[in-house]
């Protein structure tokens, strides 16, 4: 299909990425190329009536003309739209929880399809989680992973800056692909791209920021990653979903090794989450000063 198509109805009150995608993979919309086309389709074999009524009632001519300024306005911003159809769209992507039915990317792209580590953590970073992150993303930037996280303060931002200051790229993950957020780290962004990184987002441009988009790209944070290490969190830190999701499908998590770090370490906020993951699914620890062992036990090589 179009992804002017795509963006109209992405773009519509009340579709959400899951009601859209499973839209866009019946087989009744799989040859679509015109809005005329769009126009004859029945949604109510796939959504709920009101809402295939409801589509139906916007897929008009000022919409699709919309759209096709979207395209334009990427475009003209160097915005690179993936649709789930593109080869552009990682597998490990579609594999996830919820893919999105579109990507917003600004950068190399071809990041999206290299052996990519998350190194995530609390925006509230102890010294010691702040040097844990450090030691971190250094082994494994420079043992050749594509290091992802979500540009944060704290943890998040550690792990990019680390990465660029070996001269090599990252991926961000963000809520909102033209709206920085937070807006201090603007600098980092441009530095990102500046040195081949990659930004991308589910969400098109100029869509106002919302606190649950932080959540929901987390999924993707997941999906993105072949492991996840996550540095210090809360129990109930922004990190746990994505941590979480990676654990639902199965990839490998690490969390430093608690026991071998300072006692005053051991009882801060910031690593009852790592606790209660040792806990609850038995997550591997690593010594952050012996990371080289790690590398004979994750999955993913280079």
């Amino acid at each position: 299909m179009k992804k002017e198509l795509i963006i109209m109805l992405y773009s519509i009150k009340g579709v959400g990425g899951i009601s859209l995608l499973k839209l866009l993979l019946t087989p009744q919309m799989q040859n679509i190329q015109t809005l005329q086309e769009l126009k004859k389709v029945d949604f109510s074999k796939v959504v709920k009536d009101d809402l295939a009524q409801f589509i139906k009632q916007n897929c008009t001519n000022k919409n699709y003309k919309k759209a096709k300024e979207m395209l334009e306005y990427c475009k003209k911003n160097q915005i690179e739209v993936i649709s789930y159809f593109d080869k552009e769209y990682p597998q490990k992507l579609k594999d996830g929880t919820n893919p999105p039915p579109l990507l917003f990317a600004k950068g190399d792209i071809s990041l999206l399809h290299t052996q990519t580590i998350a190194v995530i953590g609390t925006r509230k970073a102890t010294p010691i989680g702040k040097e844990n992150a450090k030691k971190t993303t250094n082994f494994l930037a420079k043992s050749g992973y594509t290091i992802l996280s979500g540009l944060a303060f704290g943890i998040d931002k550690i792990a990019h800056k680390e990465t660029l200051r070996l001269n090599k790229q990252t991926i961000a993950v963000l809520p909102l692909i033209d709206t920085i957020y937070p807006k201090q780290n603007k600098d980092l962004v441009d530095e990102i791209l500046q040195k081949g990184g990659l930004l991308v987002s589910e969400n098109m441009p100029n869509t106002p920021f919302r606190s649950y988009q932080l959540v929901q790209r987390d999924r993707i944070q997941s999906a993105l990653s072949d492991s996840v290490f996550v540095i210090e969190t809360t129990k109930d830190g922004g990190s746990m979903y994505a941590t979480l999701d990676a654990i639902k499908h199965k990839k490998d998590v690490y969390i430093p090794d608690i026991k071998k770090l300072h006692t005053i370490y051991q009882n801060a906020p910031q690593v009852e989450g790592l606790k209660f993951l040792k806990k609850q699914y038995q997550i591997k620890s690593y010594d952050v000063n012996d990371i080289e062992n790690i590398l004979s036990h994750l999955k993913v090589s280079l």
